[in-house]
């Protein structure tokens, strides 16, 4: 049982592997429904892979941050033996979904597990240890929108039945009470002979040396260079576009030109000529300390990024979300123009250049001939609802909503807020004019 608790997560990396190779041979045979929580069952893999082996740590933050234990947490209440059955027992339901992807009802249960494990990693373990990052966060990134295709393709294809919803629910509440609860209540014991090891404890500090939220620690400092990194990426994106133009669709070569222009898009907001935080804060919402309340660095680089990852990544691999992209960029074009000049009384403002050419790339394709097919209005108005419901969920619901913070130590800094004024002076509303 010792040797089991100590490698199997090295298992779990072979099966990934195992499940790479079979997967490369198998995919094009498989429905949407079938890739989806088969990515999810990979994901949750390397997903253990980054909890326990690199960086690691994650049992400590459990212990100490989720169940709160602040003396003997090396081993309560998660001991090495319930960590190893709380985390191999998924293997089996993720599993299990994938083989019954015709039941639906798995489905939608681990579906439901991958939405627990994004708001788990994200907003609670992170809260509690004061953190931007935890063991185990980058991977909980990816189970919300893998989550939200899953439920997107299901009723798609109709298959949400309110019986079948039931089950769904049903049989997440039945594996989180018997696969995660009952191990970890049964077998914990302040006198446990399983201790998490010192390795995870060594490896929990290391992270925490520089994920932690304290002012004058490096993460700040790095965090604060999220919109410059777009830059090089959106050229890495810009150079791919034109060296494989002729060899692919003309649809995905104006996706990855939407991406690489909305990753200049952070750059002109926020870094040259920028100013977006006044914008947003100051004057949009009318923010007392706009440096960092509502909007700050960590949930303008998250929400940024993840609109990034859902508007143009995702559209890559499933067609009925292709029209995604260029409703989106026709958005930015119609409220870069309008509705933000009209609110700072300018003629320019942060991010208009480039949401112009984002929306004069959505407006060639919605025309383009060889497009007909898909844009019909029933495909626009869903891709309008999934701009909505996105950016809503980015940034009202998590971004400034769970992230916002008055006294968060990722504010702005005084050359950013200063930015706004290289191209706008904006007149007092009430000064009559």
């Amino acid at each position: 049982m010792r040797y089991i608790c100590n490698h199997w997560f090295h298992g779990g990396m072979m099966l990934a592997a195992f499940l790479a190779a079979y997967g490369a041979a198998v995919i094009h045979f498989m429905g949407n429904m079938e890739k989806i929580l088969f990515l999810s069952f990979m994901l949750l893999l390397v997903h253990q892979w980054e909890e326990y082996i690199w960086p690691g740590g994650a049992p400590i933050v459990i212990n100490r941050f989720f169940y709160g234990e602040k003396k003997d947490y090396l081993w309560y209440p998660g001991n090495w033996q319930s960590i190893m059955l709380v985390n191999v027992s998924a293997w089996i339901y993720y599993g299990a979904a994938v083989f019954l992807h015709d039941w639906i009802w798995p489905g939608i249960a681990v579906s439901l597990m991958g939405i627990m494990q994004f708001f788990g990693h994200i907003y609670q373990m992170n809260r509690k240890g004061r953190s931007w990052y935890n063991p185990g966060a980058a991977t909980a990134l990816l189970f919300l929108p893998l989550s939200v295709l899953f439920f997107c393709e299901a009723y798609k294809q109709q298959m949400l039945t309110g019986k079948i919803v039931f089950y769904g629910f049903l049989a997440f509440f039945i594996l989180a009470v018997c696969c995660i609860f009952l191990p970890v209540q049964i077998l914990k014991n302040r006198e446990s002979g399983c201790p998490i090891p010192e390795k995870q404890e060594r490896l929990f500090e290391k992270v925490y040396s520089w994920a932690g939220l304290r002012p004058g620690w490096r993460n700040r400092n790095l965090l604060s260079h999220w919109y410059e990194i777009s830059v090089p990426l959106g050229l890495a994106v810009l150079g791919a576009v034109f060296y494989g133009w002729d060899g692919r669709p003309l649809q995905t070569s104006l996706i990855l030109l939407e991406l690489a222009l909305l990753l200049f898009h952070f750059f002109e907001e926020f870094g040259y000529p920028g100013g977006f935080p006044v914008m947003a804060n100051a004057i949009e919402l009318k923010s007392e300390i706009p440096d960092r309340y509502p909007l700050n660095q960590l949930s303008a680089a998250f929400g940024n990024y993840f609109c990034a990852v859902m508007f143009c990544l995702l559209p890559l691999f499933f067609h009925w979300l292709v029209l995604v992209p260029f409703v989106f960029g026709i958005m930015e074009l119609v409220m870069h123009v309008f509705t933000f000049n009209r609110m700072i009384r300018s003629f320019y403002n942060p991010g208009m250049a480039t949401g112009c050419l984002m929306g004069i790339v959505g407006i060639y394709f919605m025309t383009d001939k060889s497009s007909a097919a898909v844009v019909t209005w029933e495909n626009i108005m869903f891709s309008f609802a999934c701009c909505l419901a996105v950016y809503f969920f980015s940034f009202w619901l998590v971004g400034m909503g769970l992230m916002k913070n008055r006294e968060s130590p990722y504010g702005f800094s005084r050359e950013e807020m200063k930015r706004f004024e290289r191209f706008a002076k904006r007149k007092d509303p009430d000064d009559g004019r």
